[in-house]
């Protein structure tokens, strides 16, 4: 099977749904690209997934959308099997308002965090609409706050891979949760903003 995905996270994606027993199901993905280059939804569109899925562009099968808190005010599609989110800014806050919608209860959550932050650090992007990465630090939110955020909501910290995405099952599925191995790292170059994460 190819792997589309950008550092093999299709592999455990795929193994913690076999292992939930979804063979089939609907995914949601926020920050999808073109679909296919480094996708974490691919190849499991190509084994008969549905999907909706998001961009600030639009390619091929997705639809263009700046995700931001004011797309909500429209009628949109939450429920889903699969929710993965990576818009390299706002995810925390979008992520929280997916969870207040009575629709969201996705078996997997795979979230990106931003590995500049102690373990146990908690730290957020302050909301900002029209916010565009600019290839730095300054974006989404610490493994502890979505950890903290997904634990409200009724969700468990099952994995963390290439020190990047975070994986969330719910808590019935806790069994499946794996060690967490967790270094700080800084993959991007050092942001100039003096806007305070929230802690």
């Amino acid at each position: 099977m190819v792997d589309y995905s950008q550092n093999g996270e299709q592999e455990h994606i795929l193994t913690f749904l076999k292992d939930m027993g979804l063979d089939q199901g609907h995914i949601l993905e926020f920050g999808a690209g073109d679909g296919v280059t480094m996708s974490n939804t691919k190849a499991l569109r190509d084994m008969g997934w549905t999907a909706d899925l998001y961009d600030g562009k639009a390619s091929g099968n997705v639809k263009q959308a700046w995700i931001s808190l004011d797309w909500f005010n429209k009628k949109q599609r939450l429920a889903c099997d699969l929710f993965c989110i990576d818009i390299d800014g706002n995810d925390y806050h979008i992520l929280e308002r997916c969870f207040l919608a009575l629709s969201f209860k996705p078996s997997l959550i795979v979230a990106e965090i931003n590995p500049i932050f102690e373990r146990h650090e908690i730290a957020i992007m302050p909301y900002k609409a029209d916010h565009q990465w600019a290839e730095d630090t300054w974006y989404g939110m610490s493994l502890a706050a979505a950890e903290r955020l997904c634990g409200d909501y009724g969700y468990r910290l099952a994995y963390l891979h290439a020190g990047i995405n975070a994986f969330f099952v719910p808590e019935q599925h806790a069994h499946l949760c794996r060690p967490i191995a967790y270094r700080q790292k800084w993959d991007h170059r050092p942001h100039q903003h003096r806007t305070p994460w929230i802690r």
